[in-house]
């Protein structure tokens, strides 16, 4: 052996020999295979801890879009914050009621409450109804005061009942013609330009179309049942196109364009007219042959001068004419089922025919004399406002036949120098100074 390579030879049996000797190289392979066994040990860690949090994770059966939507569900079902919406809990559900300012944008995932009956989403901006065509078991919706323009997937819904749609963009009914079941159709404050489709709600009692933009009644069908027509706040300036209602009870048309009361049928059991606040300057056109049952009158805020043919409705009850120019109140003596007039700012200074009327409202006229309030009943007033009347004698009016109990609202000034005292001594509520306590119209 050369001798000059020995040195090298013996050095590399020293490095194979010497224990736990490693090269370079090695080491640096090991310590790379180390931290990388710490990152895998890293990695099944964190999967661990992930698949932990997911098997906690509440899962809904539910898969709502809109986070408002799933809270009002959650709140409906009782459900603490985090617990999920299981598919027992969704088909036990039978009434969702978001209340005011619900502030649902969008009902899908609705569909899993297969048994909901009643839906109640106030205030929000829903305009798509189309995920409630599954829910067959729907009997009432109320979506006012949303962006809903289609009304088509209602039309799979035979079992509605009730439908409260008021303040939306509707333009058309149609899509209601075969429900059958509808017993209530509330459409105010919509865009809708006519009556349509209505001829299949053949249990249809009320009906409310106020705020729209109906200038005539023509395509309203005649319902059998129907017993409500709301109309107000509409451009109506007759009733000429109202068809024949054989039920209708209570005819609403309040603050529209009416300039006369003439009706085209016979309604018998129409009870309640509502007309305040229109152009009327006179209710002669009222033939009281098409209205032989009418109980309550409300003409007030027109521009009447007289009520004469008042006296050809014998079973009115209640007559309220506020804010008119009624001066001459005889027509009403000959009505002997009346029982409450309200000519408040009129101008009327003769109270004759009020006689034995029990409930009164007559503020702001030109009331002298209360002598014609007595007739021929003791004790039959149970409220009198007199305020805002030139009265000249109080006396006068602790006289007047007063109920115990009753209710009487007259100016201080009117009262003299002994103020409400002997009155108050009668056990009348005067002003609400005395005895409106012990009349139980007061807290303890």
């Amino acid at each position: 052996m050369d001798r000059r390579a020995l040195p090298l030879v013996l050095g590399l049996l020293t490095c194979a020999c010497a224990p736990g000797a490693v090269s370079d190289a090695e080491e640096g392979e090991t310590e790379g295979e180390t931290e990388g066994s710490d990152e895998d040990v890293g990695e099944d860690e964190a999967e661990t801890e992930t698949e932990t949090e997911t098997e906690g994770a509440p899962v809904d059966a539910c898969s709502f879009a809109d986070p408002a939507l799933r809270a009002v569900v959650a709140d409906d079902l009782g459900l603490s914050e985090g617990e999920a919406i299981t598919a027992e809990a969704a088909a036990s559900l039978s009434a969702v009621n978001g209340g005011l300012l619900a502030g649902v944008s969008d009902l899908s995932g609705i569909e899993c409450l297969v048994n909901l009956e009643e839906l109640r989403l106030v205030e929000g901006s829903i305009v798509d109804l189309s995920p409630l065509v599954s829910l067959g078991e729907l009997t009432r919706v109320e979506l006012g005061y949303n962006a809903i323009v289609d009304l088509s997937p209602l039309a799979e819904l035979p079992a509605l009942e009730w439908v409260g749609l008021n303040d939306n963009q509707i333009e058309s009914l149609a899509a209601l013609v075969d429900l059958a079941a509808l017993d209530y159709v509330d459409v105010r404050n919509n865009p809708i330009p006519a009556v349509e489709g209505l001829t299949g709600l053949s249990a249809l009692t009320g009906l409310d179309l106020s705020g729209t933009q109906l200038s005539s009644l023509d395509g309203l069908p005649t319902i059998p049942t129907l017993e409500s027509l709301y109309l107000s706040d509409t451009p109506l300036t007759d009733l000429s196109s109202l068809p024949e209602e054989p039920a209708l009870m209570n005819l609403v048309a309040m603050d529209c364009a009416l300039s006369s009361l003439a009706l085209p049928h016979a309604y018998p059991e129409l009870s309640i007219l509502r007309v305040g606040g229109n152009e009327l300057t006179s209710i002669a056109a009222l033939d009281p042959a098409l209205t032989p049952g009418l109980e309550h009158l409300h003409v007030d805020e027109n521009g009447l001068t007289e009520i004469a043919v008042l006296a050809s409705l014998p079973a009115l009850r209640v007559v309220n004419a506020n804010l008119n120019a009624i001066t001459d109140l005889s027509p009403l003596a000959e009505l002997q089922e009346l029982e409450e007039v309200s000519l408040i700012a009129n101008g009327v200074s003769d109270l004759t025919g009020l006689a034995d009327v029990a409930r009164l409202h007559l503020r702001d006229n030109a009331i002298v004399d209360v002598a014609p309030l007595h007739g021929d009943e003791p004790e039959v007033i149970t409220y009198l406002d007199l305020r805002q009347n030139p009265l000249s004698d109080g006396e006068a009016v602790a006289a007047l036949p007063i109920q115990p109990c009753a209710e009487l609202w007259i100016d201080e000034a009117t009262l003299g120098p002994g103020g409400a005292a002997p009155i108050c001594q009668q056990e009348v509520v005067v002003n609400w100074d005395c005895n409106f306590e012990e009349c139980g119209l007061g807290g303890g």
